[in-house]
């Protein structure tokens, strides 16, 4: 009876780690909060929900509308129950122009269930961090109409109804591959 004990203990120890220590610690790598136009916003509020994240800014000309029509598009390929299962939050990168009510405004043109999430550079940049191959650079353009634009990457990051990372989406155009992403978060 010892030998078992002494057998199976390991292997029992293994699969704790396994299924709910590394998830927990995985977890925790990509939680944040931040603030969004109802209050402060958590990943961790989601839970039961799958989840799409993707970091950019408001005043993006190109690579954020492209990203969130695209989202849209998948989005609305699913049934309008499993479409309900599904929460897109966006994390601003340029806390000097977008605020938390700005956000949720332009959020809401691309699906009215989008949530749109900021912070302090500080805030902001642990939680860039947290993500990997997410980066962001302000970049001025010299020019006083211009102002200045942000380079990000465009990546969005999926997680499952339990808060686990499922996938990272690298910067598509098109609906049906995000909707696979979208499926497997979702476990359909």
């Amino acid at each position: 009876m010892q030998r078992i004990i002494l057998i199976l203990f390991p292997i029992l120890l293994a699969a704790l780690a396994y299924f709910i220590v590394i998830p927990s610690v995985e977890r925790d790598r990509y939680a944040f909060t931040l603030q969004g136009a109802g209050g402060p916003v958590s990943l961790s509020d989601f839970k039961g929900k799958a989840v799409a994240v993707y970091f950019g800014y408001s005043f993006c000309p190109d690579i954020c509308p492209t990203t969130f029509s695209n989202l849209t598009a998948a989005l609305n390929k699913l049934p309008p129950e499993q479409a309900a299962q599904m929460q897109v939050l966006f994390i601003s990168v340029d806390p000097g122009r977008d605020t938390p009510e700005s956000l949720k405004e332009y959020v809401a043109y691309f699906h009215p269930s989008y949530i749109g999430v900021t912070g302090t550079k500080a805030q902001i940049d642990d939680v860039v961090s947290r993500y990997e191959g997410t980066e962001y650079l302000i970049i001025n353009n010299g020019s006083e109409a211009m102002g200045y634009t942000v380079g990000h990457t465009s990546y969005v990051y999926f997680f499952d109804k339990k808060g686990n990372f499922s996938s990272r989406l690298n910067h598509s155009v098109d609906p049906d591959s995000t909707l696979e992403h979208m499926k497997k978060a979702l476990d359909l």
